[in-house]
């Protein structure tokens, strides 16, 4: 028994990255972008930044993971077609719906990569079959439980901390996507593994509470602080200069791309303190 599905979805995947390699007006059009989304209504960009990729590394990294999880959901569990399309497609829409909502402030944020539908797979794959042994890097044997844990957690920490080249939102929303997916498939997989899914599910939520509620409880700052009185009056100037400057800049250049209605309240004021 082949995996059919999934096959289709990673030929779909080769044949849109590779356009988008060579192609840079194709990858731009379609690449995820917070900024075209939310003031240009361009919504097809949470659905086709999905089948595209920055590198073939890249690619070849997310069609593999797939081709191993989604060949398990397709053939040890037997998913029926729509109902595994229907996971996939969620997982995906749902990553980068996350991504939306926690970086609705920056316009520029942008994305490609079909992670969050991937990370869905796997998590769907976990949450049905726990102590499933994963090879972390291909090498580490790992309970699959334990990797999905770890991975809900190193996300977070990735999305607080802005971490690496890596969108760990779309990987957060598609994880718990897929989750929740599998269980609304599988009810009975709640209580046969309650606590792997609390596992994954409470800290997820726990988070995306405080993230939307008070942000500013996650900025957290692990560098030794320097006291105000070790700069000199000058350098603390330049300094201050700088940053006003950087962020005229990146505000001048969303007017630009996107129109002044864009502008958050605290960049408007900004704004009008400079006049």
């Amino acid at each position: 028994m082949e995996a059919k599905v999934t096959l289709l979805i990673i030929l779909a995947n080769a044949i849109f990255s590779f356009i988008g390699f060579n192609n840079t007006n194709f990858l731009y059009k379609y690449m995820f972008r917070v900024g075209d989304v939310l003031y240009k209504k361009e919504f097809i960009r949470i659905l086709s930044s999905g089948f595209l990729h920055v590198d073939f590394m890249h690619l070849t990294f997310n069609m593999l993971t797939l081709y191993f999880f989604g060949s398990f959901l397709e053939i040890n569990v037997g998913l029926p077609i729509y109902q595994y399309l229907l996971l996939y497609f969620a997982c995906l829409i749902g990553g980068n719906l996350l991504a939306l909502i926690l970086n609705k402030n920056k316009a520029n944020y942008a994305a490609v990569g079909a992670s969050g539908a991937v990370t869905g797979v796997l998590f769907a794959t976990i949450v049905y079959q726990p102590n499933l042994t994963l090879g972390i890097f291909f090498i580490i044997p790992m309970p699959a439980w334990v990797y999905g844990i770890a991975f809900i957690l190193f996300s977070i920490y990735g999305i607080n901390k802005k971490s690496g080249n890596i969108g760990h939102e779309a990987h957060l929303g598609g994880a718990i996507v897929g989750s929740l997916a599998m269980l609304a498939i599988y009810p009975f997989l709640l209580e046969r593994n309650l606590w792997v899914v609390l596992g994954i599910i409470f800290p997820t939520i726990l988070f995306l509470f405080i993230a939307l509620k008070f942000p500013h409880l996650l900025q957290f700052n692990f560098k030794k602080k320097t006291r105000t009185s070790e700069y000199e009056l000058d350098e603390n100037y330049a300094i201050e200069k700088q940053l006003n400057e950087d962020k005229m800049n990146r505000i001048l250049e969303k007017i630009h791309d996107y129109g002044i209605d864009s502008l958050t309240e605290e960049e408007q004021r900004f704004l009008r303190n400079k006049k």
